[in-house]
């Protein structure tokens, strides 16, 4: 009996010790496949302010969970250094947008392919000297931000220049930073290409003036413990479909930023906002509200259009605030193209009835909207027409990206001879849409940031509710 007790006890034990051991194997190598866990870090600089949507790892990720039917789990950590812990603890399974500058050897993670390129700049106060010779970064002031990858740049870049950096690693936000050099309280600054582009129109008396040779770029980093999950995001990274989608979205976020930025033209829109836009405030934010759209953009294209300057007219013979043609005013009900306020109700009643034409043919989100001003510009026929020649070289007909490249083809024999509605200037529509998205950042930009022009376009993002892409 003693003999049979003590063997039902070894039986429990080992039994006990088998079950732990498959619990643990479940917790640590089983993927339920109900939910996914990404990380993005607030000091990367695919995390800066962007009002074309959640941001384009967010975008990347939530296309990978709608793809496999899963939870998305959303985080946000300051630095690299605590994704990495977390994911190394196994509490997450995706870090998004990590430099390939940051050395990170784990067996039990897998690198990404490389999805977006960027390059370390260094940027000075327009109202000091920019880097003449190499020698002066080793005594000018130099701040770095206390980000890994950017204090790997400047010990890499130390080690190859005959003298020591007097580089300064400061622990401070991008945006701080930024500002510390704009009050001319150091003479250069290390940063990133796409920080500057994003950042420049508040921070307009910055200058690039000089960029690495060696560009980085980004990628994902995730947990391989589980085969199944590692296998879907190595898959879905290989997939064309993935591939293209980002391209598309990459262009929304990314498309309207210029290499060379007109520092003029950023002095002059600040001054309108200030001198002419009050004289038309309450127009546009009525007109926003019956028409739902983002009174910004519809500020932004009243820029573009004419300067705001009610009796502009071009050599087309299109006039006023909103540069309408006397028949497009007549078909909107626009007695007087030359008032103010009649201009700005016939230009909103037109491109809303433009964005619904093409919300009609599928186009959803700043797609549309694109479109829309496409079409406004050079006429909802010849959009028809890019449309029409995108879906006959089998691309997506409903993405931005792709008109985009086929608009200019418009203007040559070759291919409107083809088309209905004949010659286009589509060259002229991109670079029309461009501007208005990149007038349209700058103004959403100030308005996050606040102050001076900032707060008054403020007044117009806390009058609006309705859905905005």
């Amino acid at each position: 009996m003693k003999f049979m007790k003590q063997k039902a006890l070894v039986f429990l034990v080992v039994l006990q010790g088998v079950l732990v051991g498959f619990w643990l194997y479940l917790k640590l190598y089983y993927w339920p496949g109900k939910e996914v866990r990404f990380t993005a870090v607030k000091t990367s600089p695919l995390s800066l302010f962007t009002p074309y949507g959640p941001g384009l790892d967010y975008d990347i990720a939530l296309l990978f969970a709608r793809t496999h039917n899963l939870k998305l789990i959303w985080h946000e950590v300051k630095t690299f250094d605590q994704a990495f812990a977390l994911l190394r603890k196994n509490k997450i399974d995706v870090v998004v947008g990590v430099p390939n500058n940051i050395v990170w050897e784990d067996k039990s993670t897998r690198k990404g392919p490389l999805y977006l390129k960027d390059n370390f700049i260094l940027i000075h106060n327009m109202y000091r000297y920019p880097l003449r010779e190499f020698a002066e970064l080793c005594r000018a002031k130099v701040m770095v931000p206390d980000f890994i990858f950017f204090k790997n740049k400047i010990q890499e870049y130390d080690n190859e220049i005959v003298c020591s950096i007097n580089y300064k690693i400061i622990k401070q936000s991008t945006i701080i930073l930024y500002t510390w050099l704009a009050e001319n309280k150091a003479r250069f600054m290390l940063t990133d290409k796409i920080s500057f582009q994003s950042l420049t129109p508040y921070f307009s008396n910055l200058r690039k003036t000089y960029e690495f040779q060696r560009p980085f770029q980004f990628r994902w980093i995730w947990n391989k413990r589980y085969t199944k999950l590692d296998n879907l995001l190595s898959a879905f990274w290989d997939n064309p479909q993935t591939k293209e989608k980002f391209q598309e979205l990459k262009e929304i976020y990314f498309g309207f930023f210029k290499d060379k930025i007109d520092y003029y033209q950023l002095a002059h829109l600040k001054i309108t906002i200030k001198k002419k836009l009050p004289l038309h405030a309450k127009t546009i934010l009525r007109v926003s509200k019956q028409y739902k759209i983002d009174p910004l953009l519809l500020i932004a294209q009243i820029y573009q259009e004419s300067r705001f300057d009610p009796k502009a007219r071009s050599k087309t013979g299109v006039r006023g605030l909103l540069q309408l043609s006397q028949d497009t005013a007549s078909w909107i009900g626009i007695k007087n193209r030359l008032d103010a306020r009649q201009s700005i109700l016939g230009g909103a009643k037109y491109l809303f009835f433009l964005a619904n034409k093409i919300q009609n043919r599928g186009v959803v989100g700043w797609d549309k909207w694109c479109m829309a001003l496409a079409a406004y510009n050079q006429g909802l026929g010849h959009l028809y027409d890019a449309m029409e020649l995108v879906k006959q070289k089998g691309k997506n007909y409903l993405a931005w990206k792709n008109i985009k490249k086929i608009y200019p083809l418009l203007s040559y024999k070759k291919y409107y001879q083809h088309t209905q509605y004949g010659y286009c200037r589509g060259y002229e529509a991109i670079s029309y849409v461009e501007n208005i998205r990149y007038y349209y950042y700058t103004l959403r930009l100030l308005a996050f940031f606040g102050g001076r022009e900032g707060n008054y376009l403020r007044y117009f993002l806390g009058r609006f509710s309705f859905p905005w892409p």
